[in-house]
């Protein structure tokens, strides 16, 4: 990754939604790189998925990386964030 002090997400919270799928383990950890805070969300099938890439990146002394099924309350959630 290019030096990583022209982009720096530390003390933010990311969310990937999608996060058990193709891409979204790639953009969790190109956002932890960064500094951030990550959540991989996704369906509460995928939960299994989404822990096993979360400790993956964990592993690659990145950010804190968090799986996390994609609950209604977390959809709420989503929702209420500004655009």
């Amino acid at each position: 990754m290019a030096d990583k002090n022209v982009f720096s997400l530390k003390n933010s919270v990311a969310i990937v939604t999608g996060g058990a799928g193709n891409l979204g383990p790639h953009f969790g950890e190109a956002l932890a790189e960064a500094g951030a805070t990550v959540i991989l969300a996704d369906l509460p099938a995928e939960k299994s998925k989404g822990e096993k890439e979360a400790e993956a990146i964990s592993r690659m002394d990145s950010g804190e990386v968090l799986p996390m099924p994609m609950l209604p309350e977390l959809v709420i959630l989503i929702r209420s964030f500004p655009s």
